[in-house]
């Protein structure tokens, strides 16, 4: 829910901050769309900021653990390695 920026999970609201919301709702927007890293760190945190991936990988990482049953083998928010993150949907 955009407007009321939440997350909701098994009928369960699913607290993200905002950073973990806005990567979130750019995987959403493009479901399975491989993403690189570089482009999520400018679509979420802008161009002008200069962030390592390893931040972007702490988020993902912080992500998954609230919304994957099994974050240690996600099935919704995955690693294509070399490349980036996308959202499976199949």
């Amino acid at each position: 829910d955009l407007d009321q920026h939440e997350v909701m999970l098994d009928d369960r609201v699913i607290p993200l901050t905002v950073k973990e919301f806005k990567i979130l709702h750019e995987l959403i927007q493009q479901p399975n769309r491989v993403f690189s890293r570089d482009e999520l760190l400018n679509l979420v945190w802008g161009e002008e900021v200069a962030l390592g991936e390893h931040n972007l990988d702490v988020h993902i990482h912080s992500l998954r653990r609230k919304i994957e049953s099994h974050p240690g083998r996600p099935k919704l928010i995955v690693t294509v390695r070399g490349v980036g993150y996308k959202l499976k949907t199949d």
